[in-house]
């Protein structure tokens, strides 16, 4: 009788004690141990990472220094202890990107003439310290060394950015000196220049809570209300701060010089305004 020639024997199911060696996978049966051919072992992979595991954690933020230990490139806002004082609106913005700090403005020249804001920065300057970006231009060094005759030195830092040819993208043309301001520097660039000025980096560990928000600005009436400008004079002649400080400008300000119940006592006294 003839064999059947394309029909394979049937696998016997395996028996304590065999030792093949080459031992066919079977869905019922557990591999058994054989030093000839050993199981490659698989490649690492994310998914296969115990939970817990460094690998599950999300790598923390770098902070990249250069080989001099300074600063030179933060991938996130890093949180500064000192008041910064730039010179006009668009220096602010720029650095508002980059910092997390309390930022005023010069408002160019216009320091010369604002006696409140003047004794706002002496207020700071003792409590926080300062530190003042000017532009490289000829305008940003008088601005400069005026501050440096009103403020006292030792509670004072001086920050510099580089000559840079160029002009900004919002100017149609280079000012008269041809040369980037404070708005035009870019975000390694501000960085250095703060950090070599000895500007204090708290890196989130030393940022207290800021209980002044446009929330609470609202709820006690300096902001969204009628007379809320009125309200907020008040305030600002209470506390001896500037009159012509913005809503944005006084809640940085609040949030660096008093607390919500100092202020709220304030109010409590015009019987006008509304407090939380």
């Amino acid at each position: 009788m003839d064999k059947p020639t394309n029909t394979p024997a049937a696998t016997p199911a395996a028996k304590p004690g065999d030792s093949p060696a080459m031992p066919v996978a079977s869905p019922t049966s557990k591999p058994v141990d054989s030093p000839a051919v050993p199981m490659a072992t698989p490649a690492a992979s994310p998914m296969a990472t115990p939970a817990g595991s460094p690998a599950d954690k999300p790598a923390a933020t770098p902070t990249a220094k250069s080989a001099d230990g300074s600063m030179d490139k933060l991938t996130a806002k890093q949180a500064i202890r000192e008041v910064l004082l730039v010179e006009g609106k668009y220096d602010k913005n720029t650095l508002s990107q980059v910092v997390d700090a309390l930022i005023l403005t010069t408002d160019g020249f216009g320091i010369f003439k604002d006696a409140q804001k003047v004794a706002l920065l002496r207020r700071l300057a003792a409590q926080r310290g300062l530190v003042v970006l000017t532009d490289a231009d000829g305008a940003g060094l008088v601005i400069r060394n005026y501050l440096k005759g009103i403020l006292p030195a030792g509670q004072v830092k001086m920050a510099y950015i580089p000559d840079v040819p160029g002009k900004e993208r919002r100017k149609r043309a280079p000012g008269k000196e041809g040369k980037l301001g404070v708005e035009g520097m870019d975000r390694a660039t501000l960085l250095r220049a703060l950090d070599a000025a000895g500007a204090t980096w708290e890196n989130g560990e030393g940022v207290k809570a800021r209980p002044f928000t446009k929330a609470v600005l609202y709820q006690l009436g300096l902001t969204g209300v009628s007379q809320a400008a009125n309200r907020r004079k008040k305030l600002q002649k209470a506390l001896g701060l500037p009159e012509n400080l913005s809503a944005n400008a006084l809640m940085d300000v609040l949030n660096l010089t008093v607390t919500l119940d100092e202020v709220a006592k304030i109010l409590r006294c015009a019987p006008e305004d509304p407090v939380l």
